[in-house]
């Protein structure tokens, strides 16, 4: 009775960058909002948003980019605000994206141990014909992304939201959301 659901998708996605680029254009959006935005960092995000209850989170898929998230009614005003900062105000951190890296690199030390990983894997590459847009995450692979490239390609696909579907669904008065829709969404 108190929650407000929302999702947004363009057409685009990896599918229009090339193989050397795809690394970075698959991991973009969660590299470049691991970030924060705008003047906030993580921690000072963190702290902005205590006591709200909302989440938004950017994507990038191989067809499509948009934004998803949550929010009560209360908050939703917040939600939005979130939602423009990622296409308006995106923020690089180059110390979170190393963390990230490393992170990731510990992940996949232990990855082939696991067989579930590698039927998987194998599975994919041999149904993708082997491209590299099919077979499973290496090292070779994660030593591809680019945090600048990454950036860029996130700024690119986030640009422009004139072809942007957005759907709410919730607990909501039309007439009440209407003008924060316009006020925040009208803008992008």
């Amino acid at each position: 009775n108190d929650e407000i659901l929302f999702n947004a998708f363009a057409p685009g996605g990896t599918s229009l960058y090339s193989d050397a680029d795809y690394q970075s254009a698959a991991n973009a959006a969660g590299i470049i909002s691991s970030g924060g935005v705008g003047n906030y960092d993580p921690d000072q995000l963190q702290k902005y948003m205590e006591g709200k209850q909302l989440k938004v989170g950017t994507y990038i898929s191989e067809r499509y980019q948009g934004v998803s998230g949550a929010s009560t009614t209360k908050d939703f005003e917040t939600a939005l605000r979130m939602v423009y900062a990622e296409f308006t105000e995106p923020r690089k951190d180059m110390s979170i994206f190393r963390g990230i890296l490393e992170k990731s690199k510990a992940t996949l030390a232990n990855r082939a141990n696991a067989p579930g990983n590698v039927f998987n894997d194998t599975v994919s590459a041999v149904l993708g014909n082997n491209s590299i847009r099919r077979t499973g995450p290496t090292l070779e692979k994660l030593s591809q992304v680019n945090l600048d490239k990454a950036y860029a390609i996130y700024k690119d696909r986030f640009a422009d939201a004139s072809n942007v579907t957005f759907t709410f669904v919730g607990s909501f008065d039309i007439n009440t959301i209407k003008p924060l829709l316009e006020k925040y969404l009208g803008s992008l």
